[in-house]
């Protein structure tokens, strides 16, 4: 006789299963090629790091100037970073993504073969890189250009790229690693707080290439770490997905822990999802606070707030 498992009973052992390693990482950090359009010259350089802290590029011999930062090497341009790298054996079947934390403009290429590009610059770029790695060495191959890649208006404006603020340097830094997801996983998570209610909304971004309904059940936790005071929630659903997107409104409690520039109190939030064959977990950091305007000052959880800088023109 053939026996039937209940979808509540199912979601009930998911449940209760214990979390596994569902992601893996590959640093890239190290030695790389670099050739500059300028040059047509191939050299060796670190990554993480850029063309100054490489010195590659101009030496600049102006000792002269005191308006503006001096950088030791002057470049402005496309750069040609690449890598020899080898994808491990248990990647197979996994998604696999190039995530570069801070540059400049990018386009990607795997062996010769043309991915895509990217013009964010105060986020991190990342790249889909599932259809082009397969088990075994390939050449990846990153064009950086803090050029004329981006509007005229930027380059002389834009804190991002003007020497009186971060300079216009051309590089990687931060995190620059591969890593592997499983097919079915969390792309992002986003939580929006509302304190005067003391609850949160917790919107999860899925990753889903089985196109069908999934069946699984989703942990999140929210723990208080950075300031010494003390509150964790905990909160289970059990959920049948079939959209890419899914939110929860969660109550954090009386005890709940405001942000505020006097008591700074963040939450790590941590959602963990399973199923038949589905696992992933993913956290991110929020404080609990409400900002607004009021009629013509800005509050931030009922106290009137002024905010300050130490940068202006």
């Amino acid at each position: 006789m053939k026996r039937f498992w209940s979808i509540p009973l199912m979601l009930m052992l998911f449940a209760c299963q214990t979390p596994k390693e569902s992601r893996k990482e590959l640093s890239l950090a190290g030695c790389w090629e670099l050739r500059l359009d300028s040059t047509d010259v191939t050299e060796q350089v670190q990554l993480p790091g850029t063309t100054d802290t490489n010195q590659k590029g101009y030496p600049n011999n102006d000792k002269e100037e005191t308006t503006h930062l001096s950088r030791p090497f002057r470049y402005q341009g496309k750069a040609w970073y690449q890598k020899e790298i080898t994808i491990p054996e248990n990647w197979e079947g996994k998604s696999i993504w190039l995530i570069l934390e801070r540059t400049k403009p990018t386009q990607i290429w795997v062996d010769s073969i043309y991915v895509g590009s990217s013009d964010h610059i105060s986020t991190p770029q990342e790249y889909d890189l599932s259809a082009y790695l397969r088990v075994g060495k390939h050449h990846l191959t990153i064009l950086v250009d803090n050029g004329l890649s981006v509007p005229p208006q930027l380059l002389d404006n834009s804190h991002a790229y003007t020497e009186s603020t971060q300079t216009n340097w051309n590089g990687i830094i931060g995190d620059l690693k591969l890593e592997a997801r499983p097919q079915f996983h969390t792309r992002r998570i986003q939580v929006y707080p509302h304190a005067d209610q003391k609850t949160v909304d917790v919107k999860i971004k899925l990753a889903n290439p089985f196109e069908q309904m999934i069946v699984a059940a989703v942990q999140i936790e929210m723990e208080a770490f950075n300031t010494g005071l003390e509150h964790h929630i905990k909160f289970n659903k059990n959920i049948v997905v079939q959209q890419d997107e899914i939110v929860f409104q969660i109550p954090m409690g009386d005890d709940a822990l405001e942000w505020s520039e006097f008591s700074p109190t963040l939450y790590r939030l941590t959602a963990n999802i399973q199923g038949e064959n589905i696992q992933d977990s993913q956290s991110t950091i929020f404080g609990l606070r409400d900002f607004k305007a009021l009629r013509t000052q800005f509050n931030i959880n009922g106290l009137t707030t002024f905010l300050r800088g130490k940068h202006g023109y």
